[in-house]
């Protein structure tokens, strides 16, 4: 799926002289992010407007199965809405790699940007659970009409992946948490109002995933102009370097899952009790591992080298072997499902991209990093 939309996208490259400017008399071998372009371009068009477009489908493809759930509820209907919510929090760990410091589209307002309402952890790494599960008991009882005005008034502790989660894993409040697949049927059954609010909750998603897939392809805050095409040219609101903005963003979606998480409170409980031996938090943390490795990596059509082989280019051979040496052991640390020894290996890649790899570009990152704090 990802390969499709690549190539879908990568035809926008087209459409902008300005990120043309970016490769223009460049031999490769200029310091800054300025000799990057292609590798920045290749970065964009084949891994992060991809991995925005795949949680918008995979939003929009979770808001349909659960229409068609509360239509007609059933254990089938709702372990098929289940599964795609699984596929719905592998697909946006992708995308949360890009969740940049300069304001772009899953960080679009100073205050509370997308980012929060789509995993309400990302702040703080304050598990809203109990939140979201007084919130759906308080609805349930209330008279309140659930309508649009409703649903966009809620915080975003109320709201996103986790409520999801609460709501097509748990048959709260009726049977004090139940994970059985019958009676969370049942709860839905026996109150048509929680269907109403499940609805609600999961159209809110998908609008806000659809939003940010836009604001890369389309237009970013009404500027007119694709975030893709302001990164692609250098025009960032705050002035930031376009290639130092994309690396920062992985340190800190690294950071984030190893302090916040890996460190103190793995999520998605809730689902790997309902679902014994899917572990989907290791499986959310190996696809956000693969996507950094994968902006990495990533070549350009016309055969340019992606950031690795500019680095092994301007002789830092040593470092990208380094770098790849110790994404490979973060895997092996997720697969044994070992949350210390993954959090010791996601912190050497952090420092990796911290060091080794700008080192390598030559570009400054210029910043303290942190994920929230």
């Amino acid at each position: 799926m990802r390969s499709s939309i690549a190539s879908r996208w990568g035809l926008l490259g087209s459409l902008s002289l300005l990120t043309l400017a970016l490769g223009c008399g460049d031999d490769g071998s200029g310091d800054g992010s300025e000799a990057l372009g292609p590798a920045l371009e290749s970065a964009v068009d084949n891994s992060i407007i991809p991995a925005m477009q795949a949680f918008a489908d995979s939003a929009t493809s979770l808001e349909q199965d659960t229409l068609g759930f509360c239509l007609s509820p059933s254990e089938s209907a709702l372990v098929a809405a289940q599964d795609r919510w699984l596929e719905l929090t592998r697909v946006w760990n992708e995308a949360a790699v890009y969740f940049m410091d300069t304001p772009n589209p899953l960080n679009d307002d100073i205050i509370t940007p997308s980012v929060f309402f789509i995993e309400s952890m990302r702040p703080r790494g304050v598990d809203y659970t109990s939140t979201v599960q007084e919130t759906i008991d308080a609805t349930l009882q209330s008279s309140d009409t659930l309508d649009e005005d409703f649903f966009s008034q809620l915080t975003f502790n109320r709201v996103g992946i986790l409520a999801l989660e609460v709501l097509l894993f748990e048959d709260f409040p009726r049977t004090a948490g139940s994970t059985d697949v019958s009676d969370v049927v049942e709860g839905y059954r026996s109150s048509p109002r929680k269907c109403v609010y499940l609805e609600g909750m999961v159209q809110l998603l998908a609008g806000r995933a659809r939003g940010v897939a836009a604001g890369w392809t389309e237009e970013f805050n009404e500027s007119g102009v694709p975030f893709r095409d302001l990164l692609l040219s250098g025009q960032l609101e705050d002035g930031a370097e376009p290639v130092p903005a994309v690396i920062v963003s992985a340190v800190g979606y690294l950071e984030y899952i190893r302090r916040r998480k890996l460190q103190v409170s793995l999520d998605a409980r809730i689902a790997s009790r309902a679902r014994p031996g899917t572990d989907p938090f290791f499986a959310n943390a190996t696809a956000g591992l693969e996507e950094v490795q994968a902006l990495l990596e990533q070549g350009t059509a016309d055969g340019d080298g992606g950031f690795f082989d500019i680095m092994a280019e301007r002789g830092f051979e040593e470092s990208v072997e380094l770098v790849r040496t110790n994404i490979a052991l973060a895997f092996a640390a997720l697969e044994a499902r070992d949350p210390i020894t993954a959090a010791d290996a996601f912190r050497t890649v952090e420092n990796n991209l911290r060091q080794e790899v700008p080192i390598a570009l030559a570009v400054e990152l210029g910043i303290a990093f942190t994920d929230g704090d």
